[in-house]
């Protein structure tokens, strides 16, 4: 038999050999790198056994295991540096709607009653340097809608007789001569719409928006000193009565706003007082009755 032949029938015993299903057959080709006279390439079965199912299956596993690491420790590091509503999939827009923790919204109430503002520091300085109260004269202005007022005639809210504004006003006519008769008042000039209060306690005679020359205006039955005093409130504001008739009131009580009603050129306070001696300056009588 030829070499040829043999040859032949090798290959084909090789061919016709049962091989597990476990393994695989791989055909490779050599490249010579000899001489030209040999023959260019051998081919020749290679077998390449793979390893058995379940040692195949446990490398499997660990490849995925090592996988699954790397994914988890990639997700914590993405979401520690982006908002979770990025992270999963969310619109960004989602994210800007994040609101602080319930706890950092919510304050003590004590704690915001403890702030201090600064006009309320500056208050205190000079509450303590001057002996002034811890509401400065500008203060009880604004909350009684007094737009002028003085440093003058203080005023003690603790005091049985009051002056009519709880801080100094100015006058614009002052009781006396005026105009060729006498004029029984003064007239202050706080401003429109400030409050006017009684200067001393007493019962309201008359309280009323008919009071003719007088417009709006208030009568009060005082007691002061152990004598009967009357004091008159003219030209406030229509609607700004704080009092009725027959009302025991105390002294520093608010009664109406100043305004310009009756016989009246320009917003003011008329203010009469009567003693048993008749009309009396209300100024010096204030002025007396106050005096420390």
């Amino acid at each position: 038999m030829s070499e040829q032949s043999v040859r032949t029938s090798e290959e084909e015993r090789i061919r016709t050999v049962s091989i597990p299903a476990s393994e695989a057959v791989t055909e490779t080709e050599t490249v010579s790198t000899t001489s030209a006279s040999h023959p260019a390439t051998v081919r020749s079965p290679r077998m390449t056994l793979s390893a058995p199912a379940g040692n195949h299956a446990r490398r499997v596993s660990r490849k995925l295991a090592a996988i699954g690491a790397l994914v988890v420790a990639g997700t914590f590091t993405v979401g520690m540096t982006f908002p979770a509503a990025v992270v999963g999939g969310q619109a960004l827009g989602a994210a800007t709607r994040y609101s602080a923790p319930a706890q950092a919204a919510q304050v003590p109430d004590d704690q915001i009653q403890a702030f201090v503002t600064p006009g309320e520091v500056r208050t205190e300085t000079l509450d303590r340097q001057s002996g002034f109260s811890v509401a400065s004269t500008a203060d009880i202005a604004a909350v009684a809608g007094i737009r002028h007022f003085t440093g003058s005639n203080p005023v003690d809210p603790d005091a049985a007789v009051q002056w009519p504004f709880p801080v100094g006003v100015p006058t614009s006519s002052n009781y006396g001569p005026r105009g060729g008769r006498q004029h029984e008042g003064a007239d202050f000039t706080p401003g429109e719409g400030a409050e006017i209060q009684a200067i001393a306690g007493g019962v309201v005679r008359i309280a009323t928006e008919q009071g003719g020359a007088f417009g709006v205006t208030v009568y009060i039955e005082h007691v002061v000193d152990g004598q009967t005093v009357f004091s008159r409130y003219a030209h406030m504001q229509y609607g700004s009565l704080k009092v009725f008739e027959g009302q025991n009131i105390g002294a520093g009580q608010k009664l109406g706003l100043v305004g310009n009603t009756g016989r009246s050129f320009g917003a003011h306070l008329h203010l009469e007082i009567t003693t048993d001696d008749g009309k009396v300056n209300p100024v010096a009588w204030l002025q007396e009755k106050t005096r420390d």
